[in-house]
């Protein structure tokens, strides 16, 4: 290809562009897959990868977060009853009795436990055991331990300072209620249900989006949709058993899915777009000869 460059006096630099990488003239141009149609599981070197930062936060994250659970609660509530739509929702979702609330806790402690199973099959099943990278196995793996230690102890840290009264706690200073001598009355903003599906979700939504764990389009498209799913059914289904206000579940699955999402995909897969892959094909170079000196710039457009 043509280089064009405008030679500058001595201590100036001249912009010098090119259509195709200066290390390889005759280097196929890097391919601009869509969202969800990665092509193949692999670490790309255009992505970030996890190291000492990661190996240090991780796991002094998902310790501090398990730490803050015991933290005891406090002795009073902060905030009391609904705000905007939340009576009207729980007046439609609430289980009319007691054992329906149980059934919908139950059911939603189920579904947090497959949101996170899900994060462990596709890294060690699929991206290590079905495709043989190991290495995007433990890439994936320590992302999602770092995001969701980060994501649990925001919500638990704020739980104890919020400190607002569950919705089922409503009934139990006149003596009705059910489970009012649970020690977690007064944890119930925001939802961390609704949190830690969300993050799931929106971790499986990154992954999937950069990584073709499953082999095309729809079925990653598909896994990222299924976890937003399960996450919206946990939310509900906390309302169903009365466990939490509808605004701390909304508040819940939007913190949590930007955790997992925004997080995993700025700090670790933003530098995969199309642009990033510009970038990485471009060089200063310096440009001697004629009486002239100077530096130029060569990329790829």
């Amino acid at each position: 290809m043509q280089m064009r460059a405008r030679f500058i006096p001595p201590l100036a630099a001249c912009l010098v562009l090119s259509t195709s990488a200066l290390a390889d003239p005759g280097e196929p141009a890097a391919e601009a897959r869509p969202a969800f149609d990665a092509g193949d599981v692999r670490w790309h070197e255009s992505f970030r990868r996890v190291g000492a930062r990661e190996y240090v936060l991780a796991p002094a994250l998902l310790m501090s977060g398990l730490a803050a659970q015991y933290v005891p609660e406090p002795p009073e509530a902060g905030w009391r009853g609904p705000i905007l739509l939340d009576r009207p929702m729980q007046d439609w979702l609430r289980a009319d009795s007691a054992s329906g609330r149980r059934q919908a806790d139950t059911v939603g402690d189920v579904l947090a436990a497959v949101s996170i199973t899900q994060l462990v099959f596709d890294a060690w099943f699929v991206a290590a055991g079905i495709h043989g990278q190991t290495d995007v196995a433990w890439q994936m793996t320590v992302i999602d331990a770092q995001t969701y230690g980060l994501s649990e102890l925001a919500v638990t840290i704020t739980k104890l300072l919020v400190a607002r009264e569950r919705p089922y706690a409503e009934q139990c200073d006149s003596g009705g209620g059910s489970h009012c001598d649970l020690e977690n009355r007064y944890l119930s903003f925001y939802s961390g249900h609704a949190n830690s599906t969300s993050t799931f979700a929106g971790l499986t939504c990154a992954h999937h989006q950069k990584l073709a764990l499953y082999g095309s389009f729809g079925a990653d498209l598909g896994a990222c949709l299924g976890s937003v799913s399960v996450a919206l059914a946990t939310g509900v289904l906390r309302t169903v058993a009365d466990e939490h206000w509808w605004s701390d579940v909304l508040v819940g699955h939007a913190i949590g899915f930007s955790a997992g999402y925004l997080l995993s995909w700025g700090l670790y897969y933003k530098s995969g777009e199309a642009g990033a892959d510009h970038a990485s094909h471009s060089t200063w170079f310096p440009i001697v000869g004629s009486g002239v000196w100077g530096l130029a710039w060569g990329g790829q457009l």
